[in-house]
């Protein structure tokens, strides 16, 4: 299926997608950079640069293929434990792997959050025994540091702040202490806002210090973290907010909706620019099959809009793209905040179409719920 992706699609593993945010390649080439010029030329310095180069570039691709074994961990317990996986994606910070939905209980929160470090720890030791049996000065060089940068890797995301690992296995512990998962969440976010403080204050010391470099990192790494954590910490308690309440309650019914076969300049001329929306429903016969945005037109050549039909750049329809007007509002808000639209699709007991409803009007109902509070 189509879907909205910011970066390059490169793999499937386990039926898992891979994908390149954009962002990992400015990372990679940095990586590359001052493993080559500093860490190899330092340690290597009677070797000529395009050896070091060598080391650097194949250093940084073992360092992230870690990366993505630590989130494949997470990725493949998770669906042992009955979690949908939307994919894994690489970036400028490391790597995430994407649920469709939350853990639902504190035991599969432990094993699945220990899953990723204890991975890096055994792609650590294993490069550390490839470094000591190694008869080669350069690959004893490229696996010494791997197997220092995994362990590392490892330690980092034990730290007890919420969203990192650590902060996920200190969540379901206090989830198992105090039975409450959203106490329990709000606890483990504050854990992880202190540790981003104090990541942001290391830096500018670093800084002050004159290591300008380093101490840029650990801020950016610090403000990386503290707005991971706002950001999940909001998800979580506006989805809270819409427990108990059904779709039907909120979806819009009279939808001006498109059919598969309108020529794209029509789709402009007639509802994106006359009547203002952004997405519509596209039904054949009566039935959804699609959703088609302003996303997709902006991707298609002016000179082709009057060849291209709404089928052919939609995004046709499929579980995370639907709900059921007597589902959850609060399945519906998980559904539509990573599903990379933003919309779904409303389905009756028959399957057939029944309204459409945004992430929008579900973040403004609950933030309405909240100021009444």
């Amino acid at each position: 299926m189509k879907r909205k992706i910011r970066g390059l699609y490169v793999a499937r593993i386990f039926g898992i997608p891979i994908t390149l945010d954009y962002s990992w390649f400015l990372i990679f080439g940095l990586i590359a950079w001052s493993l080559s010029g500093g860490y190899f030329a330092d340690l290597l310095p009677g070797v000529h640069g395009p050896v070091h180069w060598i080391l650097g570039i194949g250093a940084a691709l073992l360092l992230f293929l870690s990366i993505l074994l630590h989130e494949l961990a997470h990725a493949l317990i998770a669906r042992a434990r009955g979690i949908p996986i939307r994919g894994i994606t690489l970036h400028v910070f490391g790597g995430v792997a994407e649920m469709k939905q939350e853990v639902e209980d504190p035991k599969s929160e432990i094993k699945m959050a220990a899953a990723g470090p204890a991975t890096s720890v055994a792609i650590g030791l294993l490069f550390g025994l490839l470094t000591l049996l190694s008869d080669s000065v350069f690959l004893r060089a490229m696996f010494g540091y791997l197997f220092y940068i995994n362990l590392l890797l490892a330690a980092f995301n034990l730290i007890p702040g919420f969203p990192l690992d650590g902060g996920r296995i200190l969540r379901a512990i206090l989830w198992i202490y105090t039975e409450d998962m959203y106490k329990a969440t709000r606890w483990a976010s504050r854990a992880g806002t202190l540790i981003a403080y104090l990541f942001m204050a290391y830096g500018f010391i670093l800084m002050l210090s004159g290591f300008m470099f380093g101490g840029i990192w650990f801020v950016f790494i610090g403000f990386f973290l503290m707005h991971a954590t706002e950001s999940n910490y909001k998800m979580l308690m506006l989805k809270r907010g819409l427990t108990g309440m059904k779709v039907e309650n909120l979806m819009v019914r009279n939808v001006n909706s498109v059919s598969p076969g309108m020529p794209v300049h029509e789709l402009i001329d007639a509802y994106i620019l006359k009547k203002r929306h952004h997405s519509f429903p596209v039904l054949e016969n009566g039935n959804p099959i699609g959703i088609v945005t302003l996303h997709d037109v902006k991707e298609i050549p002016r000179e082709e809009w009057s060849s291209k039909t709404v089928r052919d750049i939609m995004t046709p329809l499929d579980s995370d793209l639907t709900i059921c007007s007597r589902c959850d509002l609060s399945d519906a808000f998980t559904k539509a905040a990573s599903n990379g639209i933003g919309r779904l699709v409303v389905l009756d007991e028959t399957n057939r179409f029944a309204g459409y409803i945004s992430f929008r009007d579900l973040e403004t109902l609950v933030t309405l719920k909240l100021r009444e509070t």
